[in-house]
């Protein structure tokens, strides 16, 4: 009995496999136990096969962009091409991170930045923009919070709070930054305000 399993990474493809090999003379039972008992360790050994990812690099000159958009909810802006959405998927709420989670195996890095972004209606409750610097030369009333640490928080690092104001709904973005990320992150939040607009 073989179970291997197989990752691909161009160019290279890799292997973990194991065999189990059965004693001659077995009975149903016997094999039936010795099967799952193959399984049940190929299972605890196998658990934290997994490619790393490359890290990601903070290097702003690299940057793609990529356009997230909702018809529905009427907004459209870029984010960079390399980020990779976390959890749930939904139109009105989500979550960017700039490195993809590693397996359990893998280094993990805290060298990253995140994006939760959220919509609400209008008159639902705007968030609190007390200490929040106004926007002047963006399309649509804007506010922008620094918060200068995020301890107790999930990561390393400030964070920015940008508030936007349109006509049917309001739109938050939590943009967290970890130290080594800083500039990388005032040109990817700069990107953002300049290319956030609303859909008709």
């Amino acid at each position: 009995m073989r179970l291997a399993y197989t990752a691909v990474q161009p160019p290279c493809t890799y292997t973990f496999a194991m065999n189990c090999a059965m004693s001659e003379g077995n009975d149903t039972h016997q094999n039936e136990s010795f099967v799952a008992l193959c399984r049940h360790f190929w299972n605890f050994v196998s658990f934290d096969f997994g490619l790393c990812n490359a890290p990601a690099t903070a290097d702003p000159e690299l940057l793609t962009w990529q356009q997230i958009s909702d018809e529905f909810y009427q907004y459209a802006f870029e984010i960079p091409e390399q980020w990779v959405q976390t959890g749930g998927v939904s139109p009105d709420s989500f979550t960017y991170v700039s490195e993809a989670p590693q397996p359990p195996s893998c280094v993990q890095s805290d060298n990253t930045m995140k994006m939760d972004f959220l919509v609400q209606p209008v008159g639902n409750g705007m968030p609190d923009i007390e200490g929040a610097t106004p926007v002047t030369d963006a399309e649509l009333p804007t506010w922008v919070k620094t918060h200068e640490s995020n301890e107790g928080g999930d990561l390393p690092g400030a964070s920015k709070s940008i508030y936007i104001q349109g006509s049917d709904y309001e739109y938050s973005l939590y943009l967290l930054c970890s130290p080594e990320w800083m500039i990388y992150c005032e040109v990817v939040i700069n990107h953002i305000l300049e290319s956030f607009h609303t859909l008709p």
